[in-house]
C-alpha cells in the first residue's frame, strides 16, 4: 500500500459543526502526540520571539520577527498583532 493509502485508511470523521451556510467534518488521525511546535500566542507569554519593524518607518505589511528558542512557531495567516 502507498503511504496515502494507508492515511486514508487510518482517517475518521469527526462531529459535523455547522455555522449559518457553513458545514465543517473534521478528518481526524490516531493521536500522533504533541505538535512539534508552539503557537504564537505561547511564544509571546515566554518571551520567545522578538517581533519588530522591518524599517525605521515601518513597511505595512510586513514585520521582522526573531524566533529566539529551539522550538518551531506556527504564525497563522491574518493573525493579529498589536
Amino acid at each position: 500500500m502507498e503511504p496515502i493509502e494507508i492515511l486514508l485508511d487510518m482517517l475518521k470523521q469527526g462531529g459535523k459543526q455547522s455555522h449559518l451556510n457553513l458545514t465543517l467534518i473534521p478528518l481526524l488521525t490516531p493521536d500522533a502526540g504533541d505538535p512539534d511546535y508552539i503557537i504564537l500566542e505561547e511564544a509571546l507569554a515566554k518571551s520567545s520571539v522578538e517581533i519588530s519593524e522591518v524599517t525605521e518607518g515601518g513597511r505595512i505589511p510586513e514585520l521582522k520577527m526573531i524566533n529566539k528558542s529551539a522550538d518551531k512557531i506556527l504564525v497563522v495567516d491574518g493573525e493579529e498583532l498589536v
